[in-house]
């Protein structure tokens, strides 16, 4: 396999619904499978944990459903990288003041510190690694097609800085 070849590995990336899922396989079969099907081990694969959008008032409920997630996979000692990613970034500037600089509290990171201690404490030996999508919300923003309305032309300036973003 091209896997083999070049020694790059994979990424499988698994969301909330892989642990929600109301199929027969169990999410053990399931990646088993998915080894299985590319020839991999653990060791040639990153797994990506993604939260997607993670808000303000359900920061601790997403921090509780990580930790879930990081103990029911199989083979945790074993993936090449485990990341958990998110992102507290709103969609658009709604309820935020023009011509201001607004700080606000990078949710995903306060979960990923969370989720650290909270397994560090527990015992468990694998903490996830961090990863986020910078300034960008995980949902598109799609305008219909024949929409003939002008975009908005006022720029969103977004920062991350520490424990807090800016718009």
């Amino acid at each position: 396999s091209s896997v083999a070849m070049d020694a790059g590995g994979l990424v499988l990336r698994l969301g909330r619904n892989d642990f929600r899922s109301p199929e027969p396989e169990t999410l053990s079969e399931r990646i088993e499978s998915f080894l299985s099907r590319f020839g991999l081990k653990p060791s040639q694969v990153d797994l990506v944990l993604d939260l997607r959008f993670v808000s303000f008032l359900h920061r601790e409920r997403d921090e509780i459903f990580a930790e879930s997630m990081i103990r029911s996979l199989p083979h945790l000692e074993q993936w090449r990288n485990l990341a958990l990613v998110g992102s507290g970034m709103p969609r658009d500037g709604r309820g935020f003041r023009t011509n201001d600089i607004t700080p606000f509290w990078r949710n995903e990171w306060w979960v990923w510190l969370e989720l650290r201690r909270r397994i560090a404490s527990r015992g468990l030996q694998r903490l996830p690694v961090f990863g986020d999508y910078g300034v960008i919300n995980p949902e598109q923003v799609e305008v219909p097609t024949g929409d003939s309305r002008p975009l908005s032309r006022i720029p969103q300036v977004r920062y991350t800085v520490g424990d807090n973003c800016l718009m």
